[in-house]
């Protein structure tokens, strides 16, 4: 399989491609001719096209018109002469010529410019004299076609760079009005003038709030002044509501957490976590319109990577866009969709892009994915593909150059927010994977290994060069030769300490997953080392080094922490270890017993999940207990607080959450009891898409080596951290036993392998780990799917029902698929062949680049071939049977095709279907993967053997037993408890209809003019809230507007307050509930407007009497009504010697409910067991669609 790549590739007549530059004045077109790098664009930006240093023509802080442009933060620019002043070319042909944030005077638009004319294209090698920034226009400037385009009416400033031969001269560009070239220039939203000296902070959230409200955000006319209206968040927002004309009347997105936006005026980082900079392109609908429209994520916070500690997150941005793999694979669409695919990535590459008053420029890409809800179909939800870019800040309009030449900025930077040094794409690149010393690693490969630069992970210790141990991999004996410890070495005990003291853990970890500079992979301790010798080392392996690093930066030197092993709890069963399982079992007989086993453990999940969603419906323990159990399936917030739309939180499993803890019962709480039964009708039907069985015997263990060498092959040990207690086991090792051992994806039979778990006291220092021995011919990760020892996570399995009807399978022979021409290298170029070829390491790097976002951006077909697989052996070919071998190879191929650089199109795999395989193109799908069983399928006596396994599972096992217990929710569900009206929430009205009875005048016009307040606001929630979908933004927008009315309610008499109305801060209710913690102070709150003053809860007390029974009194109300609730709750007299708890809203957000006390309480009620969920969906946060680990790489 291994072959030498070939030499050849990317020359014509005998000599590299050249490279064509292209110039601002001309997009794209293949007639340019400069040579400016784009790794080099942040080099002195001085002269103009003619190689004359430019000028400014207008001072600083004095407009065209000759007037000074200082005036009060608060005097709105004036349109027209904004207008006037952003048509007019204010060039400023070199960065350092924009006056800095410092600056105590007034800029006018800071648009660096440089005229560019044909006559202007002389080539200038290893020069940056043409490198110029582009004026930004309004787009309704009128221009001739060419003005139109030396004086560019795009939204960034370009800055051009050369681009490889290949993609600059196959299509001819269009500058028609509506073309994609066109729309393309339109897309990053534009800096206003009067933002140029604000934080970064500041200039996102006033750009997402304009991204948001669907505004232009070069028209805002307020002027930023250094001050607290603008540094803080409320105050800010405030500003924008009322005094800015471009967001009056519109309603802004959700602030970021006060947290985030003070961590954004400072460092851009807390003392774990750092700021992140996101942003989502979606295509937009009109041909008029940019051809992606900007959505800008809330300032959040995220664990740092390497490049963050490094430079600053504010240099970072990551940008997602919808994935430009072609959906056909031939024909005029197929066309268009490259040739569309191909000028996006020359707009993403040919220049850097001017956005929050910096130049971004692209520097790494790699697919992603992510969910797309049906909030009223579950089953109909999905993956929508994206491309995620990663932008990195070479200049802005305060950065500075260096006072060395050639010098990156030094590391102290980063805590000086205000401090930013000019820098190269080449200088990041050098840093990151040394490609002028990592020469002979193929291009697509070493692109790939930028992602190890941004691994999350966490910085714990740095070492010193002299601890460092380059070792040689372990192999097998000849003539083998196979490495038997790929991807993991070890470190000293003492060290291992020390980790865990930065990780704040207690324990010390056996091992760590990690990243060092430029190695990845596992590190364990050393099991003969003495720990009280204080001596510190760690040993790197050659296959742990993914480039030649010289390990002198102390970040290259910190060892990052990206997980370690912890307590193992039992796992579910993956869906393509089914199969597998099935065809091991060596007779019918055992098939059948194998069949038995799985089916066994799906109906008991099933039963357990069941019956506690049953009881859920009935008892709140049971509620809390199902909720946490399920909590993973549900959506997770990055927010550091539970966020509220209205009155109760935005997201129903939170409202239920909420409303649980304040003591409301599903029993008696008509939304309660709404809420949780639309999620059992969501776990039931997500429960007949999507399945796993978990075992109770199995779990999913780290992968390490015994370095000591005292493991037989075919040898395994694990032992556990503490007791691993489940039905029928109950131990902290394995011993003397048979055992299953895999790793997704598996598709060979040889994936799954049965092996001997044995305990040596030697090893029983490894904790929660699975050890795999380093004798034999071959390693046995490697025999699982092609695993290694850098992360990889094996399942486990020791339930003798399995095992014992399990055998294993001979590997399959190795194939050469690139032999024998199925597959072919998308290059053959490595890293030196560039320099070679290129006049410098800044235009090897371009070509670098380039070719590594046009690799990257073609897509895999790993999806859809796996798809196919699957189809292929459910339709009668034994997955052991050679076409499916074959297939499997390709899969395993396709795995690695990122770091391999290897090419499969459609019409490959059209051609592999036809010659090599000579099967169908297009097979039905299986028929599990549909809803039920088609009409004219009958269900007998030898459905149990004849049909597919998987089939059986679902149709004959799982769907009748969830249809069973949804029929008996439903018949438990009799609605008149919950309908009734609940006395608690009522009383504080009722107070008020005494006293009105009993004669008073000032209360019959209070609740007379309170009850006509609350029928206005009802009248207006249903004339505005109709046919609006929960998810739309006007719904959210006006609930949160309709809440703040209700707010505003405030007590109102014909005349003044009177004596009488202090008697609302003396109801009998407040003293025997709440007695002082809630008080009145109406010269703090003047118009009555807090949310839990005596008021508010008086308030809500009515809006519910008045309608009890309507959403609208619970989005509006329900903080309030929670909190009567749980003070009437929490006064009863069996609570008398308790309180109830009050928690800050961040504190909030960490509480989940203690298992073990909530499964009691619920059993207690007949509502559960104290065991784990026995199915849970797949984790799709740790595996992707095939079952495979997600990994950086």
């Amino acid at each position: 399989m291994n072959q030498t790549p070939k030499r050849a590739g990317g020359r014509r007549n005998g000599r590299l491609e050249e490279a064509t530059t292209l110039s601002p004045l001309q997009h794209f077109t293949h007639e340019a001719c400069y040579d400016v790098n784009m790794s080099d664009v942040a080099a002195p930006l001085g002269t103009n096209g003619f190689g004359q240093r430019g000028r400014y023509q207008a001072s600083p802080g004095v407009g065209r018109s000759g007037r000074s442009s200082k005036r009060a933060s608060d005097e709105p620019l004036d349109h027209e002469r904004r207008r006037m002043i952003t048509r007019t070319a204010h060039q400023y042909d070199d960065l350092d010529d924009i006056p800095h944030r410092s600056s105590p005077c007034k800029s006018p638009l800071v648009t660096p410019n440089t005229s560019f004319t044909s006559k202007s294209t002389a080539t200038t090698r290893g020069s940056f004299a043409n490198t110029s920034f582009s004026t930004r226009y309004e787009s309704e400037t009128s221009l001739s076609s060419q003005e139109s385009l030396s004086q560019s009416s795009s939204y960034q400033k370009d800055v051009p760079i050369t681009l490889p031969d290949r993609l600059s001269g196959t299509v001819q560009p269009n500058k028609q009005p509506h073309s994609l070239e066109k729309r393309l220039e339109h897309v990053w939203p534009k800096l206003p003038e009067s933002l140029n000296h604000a934080p970064l902070g500041v200039v996102w959230e006033i750009t997402r709030a304009a991204a948001h409200c669907g505004v232009d955000v070069g028209e805002f006319d307020l002027m930023y002044e250094p001050n607290d209206a603008w540094h803080d968040q409320k105050k800010l927002r405030a500003q924008l509501a009322t005094r800015s004309e471009l967001f009056r009347g519109k309603g802004l997105p959700p602030q970021s957490s006060d947290a985030v936006w003070a961590a954004s005026l400072e460092s851009f980082k807390s003392d774990t976590k750092v700021v992140v900079l996101s942003i989502e392109f979606n295509q937009a609908g009109k041909p008029s319109e940019p051809f992606y429209i900007a959505k800008l994520d809330p300032l959040h916070f995220r664990l740092g990577h390497r490049l963050d500690r490094r430079w600053g997150s504010d240099r970072l941005l990551e940008v997602t866009i919808p994935t430009l793999a072609p959906s056909k694979s031939f024909g005029l669409e197929a066309d268009r969709e490259r040739e569309r695919s191909k000028t996006i990535i020359r707009w993403l590459c040919g220049q850097a892009h001017y956005f929050l008053g910096r130049m971004w420029a692209p520097f790494f890409t790699r697919p992603t994915k992510k969910p797309i809800k049906d909030v009223r179909e579950p089953e109909k939800s999905g993956d929508q593909y994206l491309e995620q870019i990663y932008f990195f800040a070479i200049d802005g309009n305060s950065f500075v150059g260096s006072s060395i030449p050639n010098r990156v900025p030094l590391q102290e930077e980063v805590e000086k927010l205000q401090e930013r040094t000019k820098m190269t794409l080449s200088e990041l690149f050098e840093w990151s994977i040394s490609g002028s010393q990592s020469g002979k690693q193929r291009v697509p490969k070493l692109f790939s290994r930028l992602a190890l630069n941004l691994s999350r992970t966490v910085p714990t210790v740095t070492l010193k060069h002299e601890q460092i141990r380059f070792k040689e991999d372990i192999v097998s004996a000849k003539p083998f030769k196979k490495v038997m410890n790929d991807g993991i070495g070890r470190i000293s005990r003492s060290l291992a300490s020390k980790i865990a003291a930065k990780l704040g853990l207690t324990v010390t970890p056996c091992a760590y997953q990690a990243r060092f500079g430029s190695a990845k992979g596992m590190w364990v301790i050393d099991l003969g080392d003495d720990k009280s010798n204080e001596n510190d080392w760690i040993e790197l392996y050659e296959s742990q080094i993914k480039w030649k690093c010289n390990f002198e930066d102390p970040q290259h030197l910190t060892f990052e922490v990206k997980s370690w092993p912890r307590k193992l709890v039992s796992n579910a069963l993956n869906q393509q270890f089914i199969p597998i399982l099935e065809t091991q079992a060596p007779s019918a007989e055992k098939k059948l017993a194998m069949r038995d086993a799985v089916a066994k453990h799906l109906v008991r999940g099933l039963q357990d999940d069941l019956d506690l969603a049953k009881a859920a419906l009935n008892n709140s323990a049971a509620l809390s207990l199902w909720m946490e159990k399920n909590a993973r399936n549900f959506e997770q917030l990055d927010e550091a607080f539970v966020p509220f739309l209205g009155g109760l939180p935005d997201q129903n499993e939170r409202r239920i959450s909420y409303l649980v803890d304040c003591g409301f019962q599903p029993q008696s709480n008509w939304l309660l009891r709404e809420m949780v039964n639309q999620l059992v009708d969501k776990r039931t039907n997500l429960l007949k898409k999507k399945w796993n069985i978990q075992v109770p015997c199995s779990t999913t263990a780290l992968i390490v080596v015994d370095f000591e060498g005292v493991l037989k092959p075919n040898e395994v040990h694990l032992s556990f951290s503490s007791n691993f207690e489940v039905e029928g086991f109950s131990d902290t090792l394995l011993e003397e036993r048979d055992i299953l051992v895999a790793r997704s994806p598996s598709h060979f039979p040889s994936d799954i392998q049965k092996v001997k778990v044995v305990s040596l006291p030697h090893l029983r220092k490894l904790k929660d780990v699975i050890v795999f021995p380093k004798t034999g011919h071959r390693a046995l990760a490697d025999l699982l799917s092609g695993g290694d020892y850098d992360g990889d996570r094996a399942w486990v399995c020791w339930d003798p029902d399995i095992v014992d009807n399990f055998e294993n399978a001979i590997p399959p022979l190795d194939y050469d698929f690139l032999r024998d021409g199925i597959l072919r290298e998308a290059t053959t170029f490595e890293f030196e062949d560039l320099q070679r070829n290129c006049d410098n390491l800044s235009k090897a790097y371009d070509e670098f680049r380039m070719t590594g976002f046009e690799f990257s951006m073609k897509g895999s077909l790993l999806g859809m071939c796996t798809k196919y697989k699957e189809r292929f052996c459910y339709h009668g070919n034994p997955i052991n049977g050679e076409n499916a071998i074959l297939l499997s190879v390709l899969l395993s191929y396709l795995v690695d095709q990122a770091k391999s650089g290897i090419e499969f199109a459609k019409d490959d795999w059209t051609r592999f279907l036809r010659t090599r395989l000579r099967v169908p193109l297009n097979l039905p799908n299986p028929l599990y993967d549909g809803d039920c069983l088609p009409s004219n399928y009958k269900l007998d006596e030898l459905s149990r053997t004849g049909m597919h396994i998987l089939d059986y599972l679902k149709f004959c096992v799982a769907l009748p037993q969830i249809d069973q217990v949804r029929k008996e929710i439903k018949e438990s569900m009799p609605e008149d408890g919950s309908k009734a009206i609940d006395t608690d929430l009522t009383q504080l009205a009722m107070e008020i209809d005494l006293r009105a009875d009993q004669g008073s005048k000032d209360f019959k016009i209070l609740r007379k003019n309170l009850q006509a307040d609350l029928i206005s606001l009802k009248e207006e929630w249903s004339l505005t809230t109709a046919q609006q979908s929960y998810d739309s933004m006007r719904y959210r927008l006006m609930v949160e507007t309709l809440h703040d009315k209700w707010l505003q309610i405030s007590p109102t008499l014909d005349s003044p307050l009177t004596p009488e109305l202090d008697l609302l801060l003396n109801f009998n209710w407040f003293s025997a509930h709440c007695a002082s913690f809630l008080s009145q102070d109406n010269a703090v709150d003047p118009g009555w407007v807090s949310p839990y003053n005596k008021w508010a809860l008086i308030k809500a007390s009515w809006t519910y009497k008045m309608f009890p029974h309507q959403k609208f009194t619970w989005n509006i109300a329900g903080k309030q009504l929670a909190t009567i609730k749980c003070l009437v709750v929490s006064s009863s007299p069996a609570l008398r010697h308790t309180a109830p708890g009050f928690v800050t809203p961040w504190q909030y957000n960490l509480l989940r409910p203690d298992k073990k006390i909530a499964a009691r309480m619920a059993m207690l009620t007949g509502a559960g067991r104290e065991d784990e969920s026995v199915l849970a969906l797949d984790e799709v946060t740790d595996y992707d669609d095939f079952g495979g680990l997600i990994d950086d790489l």
